[in-house]
């Protein structure tokens, strides 16, 4: 340091010449009067200051000789040291913890002096110790309360810069008479003072020292001529946490099942900050056949909480898909250094992980599998073969068919709603949680914020998986095994009469399983005449309308039966007329895009419209009777009035008029496909 050439003044060395009953050697607080002796708290790491007055220095054969930390000189006041970039680089190029100081000048101006500072050491890292304020220089004419204010500003610009709280280097004989504040006793104190005492006499607006400059007469190997010797007051690794030296991440693999893959990891360096923690099935990092899956070790788990000082260190992960495949595969984790370092890997790994086929989904109301049209499709729902199951072709046959799935997933939600919702063909499907957003890999970014207004005729769905269930059976074809649609139906049962008579009305009773994922609600939905929203020939006076047949009468959960219950009237003209029904619910059709039907000419029969028979009584009249059992005329005066012309009377019903359930669940069974990806 400069203080011993600055204070080598007349006075100064009469004031020691008089104290020299008191003290011996190079001590630079003689003359104090009270004294606060405090001794070091154990173990002490020795280290050296130096500046340009060393020269060219050989850092490697330093730290060969025991030096543990250095403390290179930025400058003196708007003076740069032309040696400090070449010894900021070799302290730690060396391996030695290192750390920096400014001789601060009281006459000049302090944010200037902080900027050198600043611009010299920019940000501190890993293995960087605070930077200093070297107090020692005369200040003619600057009071104390304005050396004070100086200093105050010099420590608030060199905080925010470096982003560290500076240390200070002083001494007794100093401190007291040009600054005499207590403002900066939370600072790391850097106590300079030479003597041959076994412990240092400290300025006593501090309790305790962190260095101590205790000789300017050192000598060690790889420096030419004398340097300064300091003690740090503690043990090493308590110096390497000041300086926040880089240490390696600890954690542990602690659960490996077909279940999830769990464990924790931690910087040591950031204890409260939550890291990276990398997963790689089938090998090592750097092992080509393994996969790796970053994840954010950012869960809380409260067993850490009082082992590691703070909470959020768990990770997770679901078993990739490709992974149930009955085979044995290593499992590795590593923790992420914060500051760029090596990546350990965490205790308890390897484990090997072994899954069989694994459980298929069981929504409420059945699963389909949607074919995956291509890889870019895969790839837009950021999926990939890692996620695909291999399975037997038994099992996959055994699904039913749904729609395929659609090029990119859409995201929506309501302006000033929390719901997200993927939306596909018109239909909403609720996305629950953020972490069924994490497992689709849904980008929150591009969820998209629309009016109600927008999506007030979509249909509602079921909700979104809890994560998505990619399988392929023997061949190239990748499908999702997902919800069934909202809306679809299968026959059961139900028959028409053979004949319809001319103006008469016969009643049949259909009944439908809702293999869809939505409940059909009593009185919504509908079984329809198709073509759609068109009258039909056969519309009795107990339809709702001629285009809306009757309404399921009782709720039918997924998965139930219900009953539709409707009357046929025959045309006015005999002849064979074509009945076709399809199901309804409000708007959307059974049989539309992304539903699986029936389809609208899939409910289609041929019957025909023969005359009426004579009335039992023939002396009897029809007045006042039941106009479904009378006469066309009574039809035409109380009957539906939205009649059309029957269609043309060709078909090939032949008479047969019958919805049988076999014939009709034959035509209902879906054609499979296989399509390569």
């Amino acid at each position: 340091m400069r203080f011993t050439r600055l204070l080598l003044s007349v006075a100064l060395l009469a004031s020691l010449a008089s104290c020299a009953v008191e003290t011996s050697g190079d001590d630079l607080a003689a003359g104090q009067a009270d004294e606060l002796v405090v001794c070091g708290d154990g173990p002490t790491v020795e280290g050296i200051d130096v500046s340009s007055w060393q020269g060219t220095i050989d850092w490697a054969r330093v730290a060969g000789d025991g030096i543990r930390f250095a403390i290179v000189r930025i400058g003196d006041g708007s003076y740069h040291d032309r040696f400090f970039a070449a010894n900021w680089a070799g302290a730690r190029d060396a391996g030695l913890i290192r750390g920096a100081y400014q001789f601060f000048e009281p006459g000049q101006d302090p944010l200037m002096q902080a900027d050198l500072v600043v611009a010299a050491v920019g940000r501190l890292g890993p293995g960087d110790m605070p930077v200093t304020i070297d107090v020692e220089a005369p200040s003619p004419g600057v009071s104390t309360a304005a050396y004070t204010r100086s200093i105050h500003q010099w420590v608030d610009r060199v905080t925010a810069g470096t982003g560290r709280e500076p240390m200070i280097y002083t001494g007794r004989y100093y401190w007291d008479p040009y600054v005499a504040s207590s403002d900066f006793t939370s600072l790391p104190l850097w106590h300079a003072q030479y003597t041959g005492a076994a412990c240092p006499n400290i300025n006593d607006r501090w309790s305790d020292w962190a260095f101590w400059q205790y000789t300017s007469s050192g000598s060690i190997a790889g420096i030419s001529g004398n340097v300064d010797r300091n003690r740090w007051n503690g043990t090493f690794e308590q110096l390497q946490a000041l300086a926040r030296t880089n240490q390696a991440p600890t954690g542990w693999l602690d659960s490996v099942a077909c279940t999830g893959i769990s464990g924790w990891a931690q910087d040591p360096d950031a204890p409260a900050t939550s890291i990276d923690a990398h997963v790689y099935l089938g090998g090592p990092a750097g092992d080509p056949a393994a996969v790796g899956f970053p994840l954010h070790a950012s869960a809380r788990r409260d067993d850490l909480c009082t082992a590691l000082g703070s909470c959020e260190h768990g990770f997770s992960m679901r078993v990739p898909l490709s992974f149930f495949d009955g085979q044995d595969h290593p499992v590795y984790a590593y923790g992420i250094d914060t500051a760029g370092g090596p990546n350990p890997q965490l205790r308890g790994a390897p484990q090997t992980l072994h899954c069989d086929t694994p459980p298929f989904p069981m929504p409420a109301g059945g699963v389909v599998r949607r074919h995956v049209p291509s890889r870019d499709v895969l790839a837009a729902w950021g999926l990939g073969f890692v996620d695909v199951a291999p399975v037997t072709d038994a099992l996959l046959d055994a699904v039913p068919d749904g729609p395929d799935v659609e090029a990119s997933p859409e995201l929506v939600r309501i302006d000033g709603e929390p719901a997200v919702y993927l939306r596909e063909s018109g239909v909403l499907r609720h996305v629950p949680s953020p972490a069924v957003m994490d497992a689709w890999h849904f980008d929150a970014s591009a969820v998209r914020v629309v009016p109600a207004s927008e999506l007030a005729g979509d249909l509602r769905g079921a909700d979104v998986l809890d994560a998505p269930f990619l399988v392929r059976g023997a061949g190239p074809a990748v499908y999702l095994l997902d919800a069934a649609p909202a809306l679809w139906a299968q026959l059961v049962s139900g028959e028409l009469p053979a004949a319809l008579e001319v103006g008469r009305s016969s009643e049949v009773t259909l009944r439908f399983r809702n293999r869809g994922s939505v409940a059909w609600n009593a009185g919504e939905v509908a079984l329809a005449p198709t073509p759609r929203d068109l009258a039909s020939e056969v519309c009795d006076v107990s339809w709702p309308s001629c285009e809306r047949a009757v309404t399921v009468p009782t709720t039918v959960a997924p998965g139930a039966e219900g009953d539709f219950t409707v009357r046929l009237q025959g045309p006015m003209e005999p002849g064979p007329v074509t009945v076709c029904f399809g199901l309804v619910l409000g708007t959307h059709w059974f049989s539309d895009a992304g539903q699986l039907g029936p389809a609208d000419d899939e409910l289609c029969r041929t019957l025909e419209v023969v005359a009426a028979s004579p009335p039992a009584d023939v002396g009897g009249t029809h007045a006042g009777g039941d106009p479904a059992d009378g006469p066309i005329a009574g039809v035409l005066t109380t009957g539906c009035s939205c009649r059309v012309a029957r269609a043309g009377a060709g078909g090939s019903g032949g008479g047969t008029a019958s919805f049988a359930a076999g014939g009709l669940i034959a035509l209902l069974v879906a054609r499979r496909r296989r399509r390569a990806v």
